[in-house]
């Protein structure tokens, strides 16, 4: 069976007249190799998709390495506040609040006002409804909101995005929306919470200084694993889209080569086999997307590369699947639930590659564990800073400084942490807290229990410095008594600064020098 034939075979639409129509014998049928316009049939029955083919023509295209991922917003749902729903629609309904909007209600009721959110589109349609009012700066609003809900969703991490990380014949990914929940699946499935899969952001006016590609030994690695930021990573400053005209811009900035533009990376986009999981895209950026990771016409029978789209966006208004069954045969279509499709990939994925002992497949450790080595520097963080500490270690690594940390929210019940990071302390060389309005706001947590055992081991060291206190907010001008709730011998410390994790060039400077002196110690 050809790839293409599961698309037909498999992708049935409903016309906007309540007519099921199929998008071959249905709706269209070949006559001398062109397409002729014929009427449905009104009971012409919709046929099941062919699952079983569908996986088969995938399958073997995974095996051989040949396919990407592409993550969309329709993948990701997470359950706040007593409700399920799709993540950015739960951002979208947040950043209303915030403005002292509402959503309009699900069901259309007579006299019923309120914001319409429209399913894949809730994002932009909540951002549009604020836009009225120039001064406001959504960014910032948008960023706070997916910290937030992220923070205090009742799954740690989605189940789709753990699953499709046990894939391990995925080795780059692409994720369309700015939230890093991706980065942090493959990590605690594959790293054991440790923040080792490099992060590559496509984002127009990125600093210099941050732009990141593959390197050429990456492109012949078989071990590295990357995520690509499509669209950029939410941050407090304009460096992500959240709406229809950013997301333009950051596609006219791939068409035209413009700046900071990971061409290695989009040069495997073109040349590998893509997987569009939940990709909620309007039909043109579809279109123009499929093109723009293609070397030839997506009507050229003869190009190499294939796509799998899946997702519930079979819409015939739109005219996509009608579209992609005359000019892309080699494009094939899942319509159906993205979650039920990414568990039934991972069961067959397992079925057959079944995992050895402490493979990918099996449950993630709960936290990364610290190396017998004292060559380590201990960052502690309160659960809301986990982004600010993830970014500290990986710039502590590209210091050639060892970190150690634990991801608090993979810790599960029965799980000896407390053992564990008391361990992990002992056996640090430097103890780094990090200290925000987040620690000021929070009177008990994990990190005021390893607050207390550094402070209680930094009076057995003599000689030396053990602990050294890193602010991480933005506006800290220098003022430590600011900072109540910290330990008081952390207030005898010189407080360094690395806003959102990132080290000033004092702290650089001044870390270096601790893990030469470090060094130096040891060789004596």
């Amino acid at each position: 069976m050809r790839i293409g034939e599961v698309a037909r075979r498999g992708c049935a639409l409903e016309t906007r007249k309540g007519r099921p129509v199929n998008t071959e014998p249905a709706g269209h049928q070949v006559s001398g190799g062109g397409w002729e316009d014929v009427p449905a049939p009104p009971d012409a029955a919709v046929p099941a998709l062919d699952e079983d083919g569908y996986f088969e023509a995938l399958f073997p295209h995974i095996e051989e390495g040949r396919v990407i991922p592409v993550i969309g917003a329709d993948l990701v749902s997470v359950t706040y506040r007593g409700r399920t729903v799709p993540l950015m629609q739960a951002v979208a309904e947040r950043l209303l609040q915030h403005y002292g909007r509402q959503p309009a209600p699900g069901t259309p009721q007579a006299g019923a006002t309120g914001v319409v959110l429209r399913p894949g589109h809730a994002l932009n349609d909540a951002v549009c409804a604020v836009l009225d009012d120039r001064r406001r700066d959504p960014y910032a609003t948008v960023q706070r909101a997916l910290n937030e809900i992220v923070q205090h969703c009742a799954e740690p991490l989605p189940a789709p995005l753990l699953d499709l990380a046990t894939v391990d014949a995925f080795r780059l990914f692409v994720t369309t929306t700015p939230d890093e929940l991706l980065v942090r699946a493959i990590d605690q499935v594959r790293h054991g919470g440790a923040p080792k899969t490099r992060e590559i952001l496509h984002v127009p006016n990125l600093p210099t200084d941050e732009f990141r590609d593959l390197a050429e030994a990456d492109l012949a690695s078989s071990q590295l694993t990357a995520v690509l930021y499509l669209f950029g990573k939410a941050r407090s400053a304009q460096l992500y889209a959240i709406h229809d005209e950013d997301t333009l811009e950051y596609v006219h900035n791939l068409q035209s080569h413009g700046s900071n533009v990971p061409e290695r990376f989009i040069g495997k986009l073109r040349t590998h086999d893509l997987l569009l999981i939940g990709c909620c895209f309007p039909d043109w950026l579809t279109r123009f997307f499929l093109r723009l990771s293609n070397q030839s016409r997506l009507g050229d029978d003869r190009r190499p590369k294939r796509e799998f789209l899946v997702g519930d966006f079979c819409d015939p208004a739109d005219g996509l699947i009608v579209f992609l069954e005359r000019f892309s045969r080699q494009t094939s279509v899942f319509r159906g639930s993205p979650q039920r499709f990414v568990a039934e990939l991972a069961r067959r994925w397992r079925a057959r590659h079944p995992p050895a002992a402490g493979g990918l497949a099996a449950t993630a450790v709960a936290t990364h564990a610290a190396p017998q080595t004292q060559d380590t520097f201990f960052i502690s963080y309160t659960r809301a800073d986990f982004t600010a500490a993830q970014t500290l270690q990986k710039e502590l690594r590209a210091l050639g400084i060892d970190a150690v940390w634990f991801d608090h929210t993979a810790l599960r019940p029965g799980h000896d942490w407390a053992g564990e990071i008391a361990a992990a302390i002992r056996r640090c060389y430097i103890f780094l807290p990090l200290i925000s309005a987040q620690t000021e706001a929070r009177d008990r947590g994990y990190f005021r229990e390893e607050w207390t055992q550094a402070a209680e081991q930094a009076r057995q060291i003599e000689g030396r410095p053990f602990i050294v206190p890193l602010v991480i907010d933005a506006d800290y001008a220098g003022n430590a008594d600011a900072y109540q709730l910290v330990p008081p011998a952390f207030l005898r410390k010189h407080f360094g600064h690395a806003p959102q994790g990132r080290p000033s060039e004092a702290l650089r400077e001044r870390l270096v020098e601790l893990i030469r002196d470090y060094r130096l110690r040891r060789q004596a």
